[in-house]
């Protein structure tokens, strides 16, 4: 697939599906990571993208750009958007006040808010402890195969981090939340109809518990 036809593929699917969460004149941030779509190098890299619903013809923009849109949209594009339906245009704040004001930016791959769904209490070796993103990962024995998942620490429970050893045995509680997102292999490296992305389930762990495993 050639790339453009691939960016018109993400831009298309965006403005369907979150265009269609949003009032006329709104917009909003967010961003898409394609790290591990290696069929697109070198272009499987994060993109910033921002979403404006025409205020006059009510069809959605999308306005991409890899890393943040700083540059393309503050000073390419004078903060001006510009329906490509219409050619309306808008004034729009800097896009660092956008963010600061939104308060967060959203991960436009996932389309379903976290739900919970079960505990599981199992016995885990930690492979890897990040400090600075309060994750560790562990590996388990499900079903007679190896589950390797990577679990969040709770702020309240981010002491625990350093008592934790890489390689060491442990018991460990943890919550599971479910959520649905779109399969960029699937969605954007083919041509699809309107609005129909591919939606594969994805996880999260958060911890509850965790002790050292006695022998």
């Amino acid at each position: 697939m050639e790339l453009s036809s691939f960016l018109n593929n993400v831009a298309l699917t965006l403005e369907n599906l979150i265009g269609s969460q949003l009032q006329k004149g709104q917009y909003r941030l967010g961003f898409i990571d394609l790290q591990n779509l290696s069929e697109i190098q070198p272009l499987n890299q994060k993109f910033e993208i921002l979403i404006s619903r025409c205020k006059s013809c009510g069809n959605a923009t999308a306005f991409l750009s890899l890393q943040q849109l700083d540059h393309y949209l503050d000073i390419e594009k004078q903060s001006i958007l510009e329906c490509r339906h219409c050619q309306f245009k808008v004034q729009i704040p800097k896009i660092h006040q956008i963010r600061e004001k939104q308060g967060k930016i959203y991960n436009f791959l996932q389309v379903q808010d976290w739900q919970f769904t079960k505990i599981i209490s199992k016995k885990g070796r930690i492979l890897t402890i990040s400090k600075q993103e309060r994750k560790i990962q562990l590996q388990y024995e499900d079903q007679n195969r190896n589950k390797t998942i990577v679990v969040e620490i709770p702020k309240n429970k981010a002491k625990l981090l350093s008592k934790l050893q890489i390689q060491g045995l442990y018991r460990f509680k943890a919550k599971i939340f479910i959520s649905k997102i779109i399969d960029p292999k699937q969605s954007f490296l083919t041509q699809l109809k309107k609005g129909s992305p591919t939606l594969i389930p994805s996880y999260k762990y958060e911890l509850i518990s965790i002790f050292p495993e006695i022998a």
